[in-house]
C-alpha cells in the first residue's frame, strides 16, 4: 500500500499519463470530419453536463446517467431521429437532507436538439425543452404552510461545436441558453458556458465552465476529467466544483455513464 504522502502525487502523476495519452497524435481516421467523432464516442452528444451541436449516428438510442450532480443525478433517454434531429426525455433529482419544506427537488420532461448547420469542421444546433415540478405543500417551522403550485420551465437554445486541429482531435463547444418559467410571476433564467473535449482515441480529456443566473443568484459549475470513449459505452470520472454567490466552493468526485443501441 502507498503511504498517505505520496497518494497525492500519485494521483497527480495518473492524471498527467491519462492527459498525455489523450493528446497524443493517433492513428488518421479514414473521416476526419466533425460528425465522423460520433462513430467511436457513446457520449458525443455532450460534453460532461452541457450539450455539444453533434448527434449521434441516426437510428440510435443513447441512456445518459450522470451523478452526482451537487450532488443529484440526472438522467436521459436520447433518440436520433435523423442525422439532424434529436428528441429525448429526462429527469433530475437532488439529494436534499435537511429540508422541512416537502420540496419534490425533482424534475422531468424532455426536448428536441435540431442541427441546423453542419460543415467538415463545425456544427451548430438548435434547442427546445419544457421540464415540470410537481406541486406541493410546502411547510414552514415559523408560518403556516401554503401551496406551492407546479412550476414548468421552458428552455430555448443554441450551441457551436467546433475542431480545434485538422484531424478534428480536439473539438471545443459554446453554449447559451433562456430558461423561461412558464407561468405567471415566475423567474426567469439564463446559462451558458464552454466546454473542450480533447483525444480522439479511447482516453479523452473533458472540461467545462458553466455560469447560471436566476434573479440576483449567480452560480458557477465547472468540471475536469477523464473519458474512456467507446462506440457504444463511454464512461466519465472527474471533479466537479459548484460555486455559488456566498462564496462557497464545493467539491464533488462525480461520474457519467452513456450507453448507445
Amino acid at each position: 500500500m502507498l503511504p498517505a504522502s505520496s497518494l497525492p502525487a500519485t494521483a497527480v502523476a495518473t492524471f498527467v499519463a491519462l492527459v498525455a495519452t489523450a493528446l497524443a497524435p493517433g492513428v488518421a481516421h479514414a473521416d476526419e470530419t466533425i460528425s465522423s467523432r460520433a462513430a467511436d464516442d457513446a457520449a458525443v452528444g455532450r460534453s460532461y453536463f452541457a450539450p455539444t451541436a453533434l448527434n449521434a449516428p441516426e437510428g440510435s438510442v443513447t441512456l445518459n446517467l450522470r451523478a452526482p450532480l451537487y450532488p443529484a443525478i440526472s438522467a436521459s433517454i436520447n433518440a436520433t431521429l435523423t442525422d439532424r434531429i434529436e428528441v429525448f426525455v429526462g429527469a433530475g433529482a437532488a439529494v436534499v437532507l435537511d429540508d422541512e419544506g416537502n420540496n419534490p427537488n425533482r424534475l422531468v420532461g424532455g426536448g428536441v436538439k435540431l442541427q441546423v448547420l453542419r460543415t467538415a469542421s463545425t456544427a451548430v444546433a438548435l434547442t427546445g425543452s419544457a421540464y415540470r415540478r410537481e406541486a406541493y405543500f410546502h411547510t414552514d417551522p415559523f408560518e403556516e404552510g401554503w401551496d406551492e403550485p407546479a412550476l414548468v420551465i421552458g428552455e430555448v437554445g443554441a450551441v457551436g461545436t467546433t475542431c480545434l486541429d485538422a484531424r478534428c482531435n480536439t473539438i471545443v463547444t459554446a453554449h447559451a441558453h433562456y430558461l423561461p418559467e412558464l407561468r405567471k410571476g415566475g423567474v426567469d433564467r439564463v446559462w451558458g458556458g464552454g466546454s473542450i473535449v480533447a483525444g480522439r482515441g479511447r482516453s479523452r480529456i473533458v472540461a467545462d465552465a458553466t455560469l447560471g443566473r436566476e434573479a440576483d443568484d449567480t452560480g458557477l459549475l465547472g468540471y475536469l476529467g477523464y473519458r474512456a470513449a467507446r462506440e457504444t459505452w463511454s464512461f466519465d470520472a472527474g471533479l466537479l466544483v459548484v460555486a455559488d454567490g456566498s462564496g462557497d466552493v464545493l467539491p464533488w468526485p462525480t461520474f457519467g455513464v452513456s450507453a448507445r443501441w
